[in-house]
């Protein structure tokens, strides 16, 4: 008798971790796998990069697109921290190539897009990603920022994809993130990183549907001065990417 109550203590102890996942994956709108990555970030974005959040995403937002500045690759995971449902990322489709991170990347609805800035098929994905209420995550700058400036050179891209899918955009800037040269730099430093969550702008089409390059530009920059703003920046001065835009 005692031996039974043994292994059956044994094997509740070691179904406890699954249980734990399908209870926290019924709780935060998440799938059990979903859940094992949500709760893999928030250690990191608690324990090793110190993660403060000032403001999170309402449960009820559906159809966003989240921008913000770009220094490392903890910037998606701190952002995702201010989420209850996963951030579908415009990433570059190079990212989707490389073995386990591609899979898992697919997973969750990353979109794979050309560096070009004139991936037409990215651009109709992340559209219909959005119009079916999903959260789009994309960097203006399309890269790391590895410079002493808060911002580099922005396309305009994200304003399109907000006005045809008719969703908000909504700012974030993240402090502390520059956290080494390569992507998984972050992974092996400590730091401390800090993400506040602007109010989200609803970009405004015009009678006929369609915007001009004037329009897309100026809404472009009002975006981006947002997220300045957040962090003190008031000065900052938006530079469009022009038709030599490059990634590096």
């Amino acid at each position: 008798m005692q031996d039974t109550i043994a292994h059956t203590f044994v094997i509740m102890m070691a179904l406890a971790p699954v249980w734990l996942v399908f209870i926290a994956s019924r709780c935060i709108g998440l799938s059990p796998f979903q859940t094992i990555l949500w709760s893999l970030s928030a250690m990191y974005c608690l324990f090793m990069w110190r993660g403060r959040l000032n403001g999170r995403l309402p449960k009820t937002t559906r159809g966003a697109i989240l921008i913000a500045n770009h220094r490392s690759s903890a910037d998606a995971l701190i952002m995702q921290m201010s989420c209850n449902r996963p951030i579908g990322w415009l990433i570059a489709a190079e990212y989707m190539q490389i073995p386990i991170l591609g899979q898992m990347m697919r997973y969750l609805g990353a979109i794979p897009a050309g560096r070009s800035g004139k991936d037409s098929k990215a651009t109709r994905n992340a559209i219909a990603h959005c119009q079916d209420g999903g959260l789009l995550g994309l960097f203006p700058e399309g890269r790391l920022n590895k410079t002493d400036e808060f911002m580099q050179s922005v396309r305009p891209g994200l304003v399109l994809i907000a006005a045809r899918a008719g969703v908000p955009i909504i700012p974030f800037h993240i402090e502390g993130g520059s956290l080494g040269e390569t992507a998984f730099s972050p992974f092996l430093r400590r730091g401390r990183i800090k993400a506040t969550l602007g109010s989200p702008i609803h970009v405004e089409t015009p009678e006929n549907g369609s915007m001009n390059k004037k329009e897309i530009i100026r809404w472009t920059r009002k975006c981006v001065t947002a997220i300045a703003e957040l962090g003190g920046h008031d000065d900052f001065e938006v530079i469009i990417a022009g038709r030599k835009w490059r990634p590096d």
